[in-house]
C-alpha cells in the first residue's frame, strides 16, 4: 500500500510538472494551440494515464441526451403530415393514437381562436363541517321532496331537531387544476359532505368561521357569486334503470360540457358524440358503445350468454 501511494504520489507530480511546462511554451508561443510540439513534453506513461482518464469521461452519456434531445424536437413535427382523416385520429380506429388526438385538437383550438376550457385548482386549509337534521340523512331526490310535509322537523320550528354532528375535522389539502381527487369511504364517512363542501353546497351544513376554502385565489364566497357554473355537485343516485346504452349515457354528459364555441363547427350532437368514442376509446370501453348499462342482471345475462 505505501508503494503504492508513493508510485500514486510521484505520478500525479509528473503530471503537474509535464502541465507546467505545457504552459510555459504556450505562453512562450503566443496561445497558438495548433502546433503539436506543445505536448512533447509529455512522457508515454502519462499520456497513457490521461488517455484513461479521457476514455473515463461520460462521452456515451452525453451523446445519449443529444440522441433524446432530436428524439424530441422530431416528435413535434409528427402532425405536420397527418390529415383530420388519418387513422391515428379517429377513435374507432385501432390505430387511435389518443396523444396525437390531444395534441392536433389544442393546434386546431389555437388556430381558429377557440380558449382553451378553463380549470380551477382548489385549497382548503382547517376546514370543519358539521350538519343536523335531514340533511344527514336524505339526498334530495323525487320521493324525498314529496314526503317532506310528513316530516314535522323540517318545517316546524318547534320539532325537536336531532343534535349537531361534526362530520369534518380539520382538514387540510390541495388539489392543482387538471388533477382529479378520489374520495373513499363507507357509507355516512362523510364523502358526500366533503365533496358538498368543496362545491360550496352547504344547504343543512355548518361551516365554521375558521374554515378556509378558495379557488386558484378567488374565495369560496366571491366564486359562487360570480362564477357559479364553474363549480358544481352532482350527487349520485342508488338506483339506476337500465334503459341506456353506455354510450347514451356518456353522449348525454357530454353534451352537457359541449363548449360554445366548437372545431371546424360541428353540431352540438356531432361533438358530443365524437368525444364520447374518444373517451370510450381511451379507457378501453368502445365495444360496450351499444350495451345496456347498469344493471346487474343484465351483466349475468351477459356472462352466462358467454
Amino acid at each position: 500500500m505505501t508503494e503504492e501511494k508513493r508510485t500514486g504520489s510521484s505520478r500525479s507530480s509528473s503530471i503537474h510538472e509535464d502541465v507546467t511546462d505545457m504552459r510555459q511554451q504556450y505562453k512562450r508561443r503566443g496561445s497558438k494551440f495548433d502546433d503539436a510540439s506543445v505536448f512533447e513534453s509529455i512522457n508515454p506513461e502519462n499520456r497513457a494515464e490521461l488517455t484513461r482518464i479521457a476514455s473515463n469521461f461520460p462521452l456515451q452519456r452525453r451523446a445519449t441526451g443529444s440522441q433524446e434531445s432530436e428524439a424530441r424536437l422530431q416528435r413535434k413535427d409528427t402532425l405536420e403530415d397527418i390529415g383530420l382523416d388519418h387513422p391515428s385520429l379517429d377513435p374507432t380506429s385501432g390505430q387511435f393514437d389518443q396523444y396525437k388526438w390531444t395534441r392536433m385538437r389544442l393546434k386546431l383550438m389555437d388556430k381558429e381562436g377557440i380558449p382553451r376550457p378553463p380549470s380551477t385548482g382548489v385549497v382548503f386549509q382547517n376546514l370543519n363541517v358539521s350538519g343536523s337534521g335531514s340533511a344527514l340523512q336524505y339526498q334530495s331526490t323525487v320521493g324525498s321532496i314529496l314526503l317532506e310535509p310528513f316530516r314535522p322537523s323540517g318545517w316546524l320550528s318547534f320539532a325537536k331537531k336531532s343534535p349537531e354532528k361534526h362530520i369534518l375535522r380539520n382538514f387540510d389539502g390541495l388539489l392543482k387544476s387538471g388533477e382529479m381527487l378520489i374520495v373513499l369511504g363507507r357509507p355516512g364517512s362523510g364523502c358526500s359532505t366533503f365533496l358538498k363542501t368543496l362545491c360550496g353546497q352547504l344547504h343543512g351544513l355548518k361551516l365554521r368561521k375558521s374554515s378556509e376554502i378558495q379557488y386558484n385565489g378567488v374565495s369560496m364566497e366571491k366564486m359562487h357569486k360570480e362564477f357559479k357554473g364553474e363549480v358544481l355537485y352532482n350527487q349520485e343516485v342508488d338506483k339506476h334503470f337500465p334503459h341506456l346504452t353506455v354510450g347514451q349515457t356518456l353522449e348525454f354528459a357530454a353534451a352537457a360540457r359541449t363548449p360554445e364555441n366548437r372545431l371546424l363547427g360541428l353540431k352540438r350532437q356531432q361533438f358530443a358524440k365524437h368525444i364520447t368514442k374518444v373517451a370510450m376509446a381511451v379507457f378501453g370501453l368502445l365495444h360496450t358503445y351499444n350495451t345496456k348499462g347498469m344493471s346487474c342482471k343484465l351483466e349475468i345475462s351477459e356472462n352466462r350468454s358467454s
